[in-house]
C-alpha cells in the first residue's frame, strides 16, 4: 500500500487552519469564563463561601504582638466573656503572643491551651473561630514604644514555660498557666518582677448576681477544688484595655465589638487618643 505524500504547502495550510481553530476555541472559552465571573460578581453575595474566607493580615506583624480572640467554645467561654468587656466592647476568651516570623512569612505564637503551653502558627489560631462574615474574630494588639524593650526577654521567659500544663484552676501561684497568666508572668519577669498587666479580683458569678455560672460550678466540681471567687487574676478582655496596648488590626468582629475591621487611619487615631488619656506610672520597663 502506498503511503500518501503531502506537499509542504498543504501541510502548512492545514497546520495554520488548526492553529486558527485552537485560538478561536481558546478565545471563546476565555469569553465564557469571563462572563461567568462577571455574573458571579454581579449576583453572588458571598454567604456560601464565608467560612472559607482567607484572613486579611496587617502589613506588619511583630514579635511581642498580642492576639485577643473571641472563641466560641461553649458555656465556659460564654461565662468568661460575660464578666469583662474588652476594648471597644469586644468579648474575648483567649490571648496569645507572637514569638517569631519566619523568612517564609510563617508567624508563630505562644499560648496556653488545654494541652499546656505550646507554640502554634498564627494561621492555626485564626482558624479556630469565625464571625458572622466568615472572618476570624481576633484583634491584634501591640505594646506602645516605651515598653518594646521588654519584648525579647518576655518571649524568652514565655518559651521557657513550653510544655508546662494548663492551669484549669486559674491559680496564679502554681507551675501551670492559663492563657492570660502566661502573658502576665512573661512580662512580669521581663520587667524585673514588676507586673505590667493589672491583676483584679476574679469573679465566676453572673453579672449583677451572687449566682455562680453553672458551667463554673460543674468545672470546679469535676476538679474537686473550691471556686477561687475574689482571688487575684486577669482575663484577655481586661488586658486588651490596658493603656499601653494599642490595637493595630482587627481580623474580624468579636462579639460586642463596635470598632472598625482592618486598620484604617481613624482606627489608629482612636487608639492613640485612648493611650494619651491614661498614665502608665508605676509600670516603667526595666532599663
Amino acid at each position: 500500500m502506498n503511503t500518501p505524500v503531502y506537499s509542504k504547502n498543504l501541510f502548512r495550510k492545514r497546520s495554520y487552519a488548526l492553529e486558527r481553530a485552537a485560538v478561536t476555541f481558546c478565545l471563546a472559552l476565555s469569553s465564557l469564563t469571563m462572563l461567568s465571573v462577571v455574573l458571579l460578581m454581579r449576583f453572588y453575595d458571598g454567604s456560601d463561601f464565608a467560612s472559607t474566607a482567607l484572613p486579611e493580615h496587617p502589613e506588619i506583624i511583630l514579635p511581642g504582638d498580642l492576639l485577643f480572640q473571641d472563641l466560641r467554645c461553649g458555656p465556659l467561654c460564654d461565662a468568661i466573656k460575660a464578666v469583662t468587656h474588652g476594648v471597644d466592647g469586644a468579648n474575648f476568651a483567649h490571648i496569645a503572643m507572637v514569638t517569631r516570623v519566619d523568612d517564609d512569612g510563617t508567624v508563630w505564637v505562644i499560648e496556653a491551651v488545654s494541652a499546656g503551653v505550646v507554640e502554634n502558627t498564627l494561621d492555626d489560631l485564626l482558624a479556630r473561630s469565625r464571625d458572622d462574615a466568615g472572618r476570624p474574630p481576633v484583634l491584634l494588639g501591640r505594646l506602645t514604644p516605651e515598653f518594646e524593650p521588654l519584648i525579647p526577654e518576655a518571649i524568652a521567659h514565655a518559651q521557657s514555660f513550653l510544655g508546662l500544663p494548663y492551669d484549669a484552676i486559674y491559680e496564679m501561684e502554681s507551675d501551670a498557666f492559663y492563657c492570660s497568666e502566661l502573658i502576665y508572668e512573661a512580662f512580669r519577669l521581663a520587667n524585673d518582677g514588676t507586673p505590667l498587666f493589672t491583676l483584679e479580683p476574679m469573679t465566676f458569678q453572673k453579672p449583677g448576681s451572687d449566682a455562680t455560672f453553672a458551667a463554673w460550678v460543674d468545672h470546679y466540681d469535676a476538679l474537686d477544688v473550691p471556686i477561687p471567687e475574689g482571688e487575684p487574676g486577669l482575663n484577655p478582655a481586661g488586658m486588651s484595655r490596658e493603656p499601653f496596648v494599642a490595637i493595630v488590626h482587627a481580623y474580624g468582629r468579636p462579639d460586642g465589638y463596635d470598632g472598625p475591621v482592618g486598620a484604617p487611619t481613624s482606627f489608629l487615631r482612636k487608639q492613640e487618643s485612648r493611650i494619651n488619656r491614661h498614665s502608665c506610672e508605676g509600670r516603667n520597663p526595666a532599663e
